[in-house]
């Protein structure tokens, strides 16, 4: 499972894909905390991060 004996690795290196993907999305032109908020609230918005 994901949450036993590397558990903090794991989960870093999800955060650094995620936030990898936030830097590259690029239709926003806003910080990469303001995209976490947004793709948050907005299901297209998370698409298209997804799809970066």
């Amino acid at each position: 499972p994901i949450n036993r004996g590397h558990a903090a690795e794991n989960f870093s290196t999800f955060r650094h894909v995620g936030l990898n993907q936030l830097k590259r999305e690029s239709t926003l032109k806003a910080s990469v905390r303001r995209k976490q908020r947004r793709a948050a609230m907005d299901t297209e918005y998370l698409d298209k991060v997804i799809r970066a």
